[in-house]
C-alpha cells in the first residue's frame, strides 16, 4: 500500500463520502453541502487552531523586546540567539508552537479541497474516479450523479478561465474568492 493509497483510505475517501452524504440530505444543493462540511471541518480543527492563534499572539506580543536584542546583540549570532531562546523561556513561548498544529491541519484541509473536487467532477473520466472511491453502502447516492454544481448561475466546476470561454459570469466568478478572503480575515479579527 503507497502513500496514495494511505491518503485516498485515511483521508479522501471519508471525507468525499461526508459530503456526498451532506449532498443527499441537503436537497441535492452542493453548495450547501460544502458550507456545511466546512464549518464541521473548521470546528474539529478549532482545538488546533486555538493554541496556534494563542501561540501566534504571543510572539506579535514578543516583538519589541525582540527587535531590542536584535539591535543590542545584532553582530553577535551567538548571543542573540541564546537571549532570544531566553526571552521565551522567561515568557513561556514556544517559537515552534504554531507550525506543529498547522502541520496536522494541512493534509485534512487538502483532503477537504480534493474531496470537493472529486465530486464535482462531471467527465466520463472524473465520473469513473469518484465511483471508486464511494463506499459500498452510499451506492445509492449514483441517482444523483452527476451533482448539481452550479451556484449563483456558476459552474463550481469550472475555473474562471474556463467559465470565461464559455462565454459565462465573470465578475460573480472572482467575487467569490473576495467574498472568501474578506470572511476569513472578518473572522481573524
Amino acid at each position: 500500500m503507497g502513500i496514495t493509497d494511505i491518503w485516498t483510505v485515511i483521508i479522501l475517501r471519508p471525507m468525499l463520502n461526508a459530503l456526498l452524504w451532506l449532498y443527499s440530505i441537503l436537497g441535492e444543493q452542493f453548495w450547501l453541502a460544502i458550507i456545511f462540511f466546512t464549518i464541521f471541518i473548521r470546528g474539529l480543527m478549532t482545538p488546533l487552531m486555538l493554541p496556534q492563534q494563542r501561540s501566534a499572539k504571543k510572539m506579535q506580543e514578543l516583538q519589541p523586546q525582540l527587535q531590542a536584542l536584535q539591535k543590542k546583540h545584532g553582530k553577535d549570532r551567538e548571543k542573540l540567539s541564546q537571549e532570544q531562546m531566553k526571552l521565551y523561556k522567561e515568557a513561556g513561548v514556544n517559537p515552534m508552537g504554531g507550525c506543529l498544529p498547522m502541520l496536522v491541519q494541512f493534509p485534512i484541509w487538502i483532503g477537504l479541497y480534493q474531496s470537493i473536487i472529486q465530486a464535482l467532477g462531471y467527465q466520463p473520466l472524473q465520473l469513473l474516479n469518484l465511483s471508486q472511491n464511494i463506499y459500498p453502502f452510499m451506492q445509492g447516492i449514483w441517482a444523483a450523479v452527476p451533482l448539481n454544481r452550479y451556484f449563483l448561475g456558476m459552474d463550481l466546476a469550472l475555473t474562471p478561465q474556463q467559465l470565461g470561454q464559455l462565454g459565462g459570469i465573470y465578475m460573480l466568478t472572482y467575487a467569490l474568492p473576495v467574498l472568501v478572503a474578506f470572511t476569513s480575515w472578518l473572522q481573524s479579527k
